[in-house]
Formats: C-alpha cells, sequence, structure tokens
C-alpha cells in the first residue's frame, strides 16, 4: 500500500498497533523480514511486545545462545532484553493456552478468555487475551471476589 493512503495511528497504543497488524497478518518479523500470517506460531517478547516466528526466534536463540538447552541466554531482537529460560514456546498472548487454536471469533494467536496477567497492581488485567502491554488499572479498592 502507498505511504500516503495508510490511515495514521500515530494514536493508536502499541497493542492497537498489535491487534490490527497481526488481526490483517501484516506485521512483520524482525528476523526474516516476513510477514507473521495469523495462524503461525509466533513468540511475543514480554519486554517490547515485538513478535517474531516461533521458528524464526528459535533459530536466533540457537545462534544467539551458548547453551545447548534445557536453559537458554537470549537477547531479543526487538529490544535485547536479556531472556534467560526454556526455549520459547507458542502460547496465547496471556499465555494460558500452549499452541492457541485459530479462531474467528478472537484475535488471531489469542485465547480469547480474560487475560488476568499480573499488572504490578492487586487487579489482575480484564480485557480479553491480547498482545501488547495489559492497560493501567482504573479500580478504586480491593479486587472483587
Amino acid at each position: 500500500r502507498d505511504r500516503q493512503s495508510a490511515p495514521d495511528d500515530s494514536s493508536k497504543t502499541v497493542t492497537e498497533k498489535l491487534v490490527d497488524q497481526l488481526g490483517r497478518g501484516s506485521y512483520d518479523c524482525m528476523i526474516c523480514i516476513g510477514n507473521v500470517s495469523k495462524g503461525a506460531p509466533v513468540w511475543s517478547c514480554g519486554k517490547c511486545w515485538a513478535t517474531f516466528h516461533l521458528k524464526c526466534i528459535h533459530m536466533w536463540v540457537k545462534r544467539s545462545s551458548d547453551s545447548k538447552g534445557p536453559e537458554y541466554a537470549f537477547p531479543c531482537p526487538g529490544c535485547r532484553y536479556h531472556h534467560v529460560g526454556p526455549m520459547p514456546q507458542y502460547t496465547c498472548f496471556c499465555t494460558k493456552i500452549l499452541e492457541p487454536e485459530p479462531s474467528p471469533h478472537w484475535l488471531a494467536h489469542s485465547c480469547g478468555e480474560v487475560c488476568e496477567r499480573d499488572r504490578g497492581c492487586k487487579h489482575r488485567c480484564p480485557e480479553l487475551c491480547h498482545p501488547g502491554p495489559c492497560p493501567k488499572c482504573q479500580a478504586v479498592g480491593p479486587p472483587g471476589r
């Protein structure tokens, strides 16, 4: 598409941009520079929210780490955050479901369940499983029961 006719998304949040691009299959993997299709297994960095094809991040990890497993140490290709842990897996964004099935009813790579990720406060994220950071807490008072 011609850049002049592209909608201005400078006012969109990181999450809104990711939802839009991953949903249309127009998000580019920074490793291979190829489009990330709606059905392709992916991994997302929990610090910068960059998303990569799972096969690309596996190749990156193997080339970046001295380890042969099961623990690996590797920098994110997007932000260089130093991850330490097992080989990345394809999970939904809230990490509840391993290898989520594509569905026309919710976002690509999502499980469609309530996110419930920790937001650094007493209240878990109330949004449906989503890419990017969770919205800031707007709750007043203690969590409901």
